[in-house]
């Protein structure tokens, strides 16, 4: 199961792949996450670890992610595994009418019976709760709140 959203951003596809690939700057953008932190100094590519800390303020916990495929320039699709459940967020862009298409497909996966059945619950909480990150991605990039990673 899966959900979809897209957002069209009045600028190149070099910036918006820029920003959308500076995983430290995710918590412009990606509401409940607070810091991310790469796990190692290597380029990113796939195989690339990441810890993104999320929570409320209050309660914070690190989350595991990693880059699962990543095609420079286009794609990139995070993974993260939690209580059998596997989520891969795949961000892609492309060039459109004169600025970018930035598009996010989450798709969720289970193992065990339980969480197979709680699957479209889990789905609709992830869109519910991710699915305004494209449009916060927009807002930060059009506010300019990327320019330091930018320039």
């Amino acid at each position: 199961m899966s959900f979809e959203r897209a957002e069209w951003i009045k600028a190149p596809l070099e910036d918006v792949w820029a920003a959308l690939v500076t995983l430290e700057d995710a918590p412009l953008w990606m509401s409940g996450v607070n810091q991310v932190e790469a796990i190692d100094n290597t380029p990113l590519t796939h195989g690339k670890r990441f810890t993104f800390m999320v929570g409320n303020g209050l309660h914070e916990s690190p989350r595991a992610f990693e880059v699962s495929d990543y095609d420079l320039g286009f794609s990139m699709t995070l993974t993260s595994k939690a209580g059998g459940v596997t989520t891969d967020y795949t961000y892609s862009v492309e060039p459109h009418k004169g600025g970018t298409l930035l598009m996010l497909e989450a798709r969720c996966s289970a193992e065990a019976l339980t969480w197979k059945l709680a699957k479209p619950f889990i789905v609709l909480m992830l869109a519910r709760h991710d699915g305004t990150h494209l449009r916060a991605f927009r807002e930060a990039f059009e506010t300019g709140k990327f320019h330091q990673t930018l320039h």
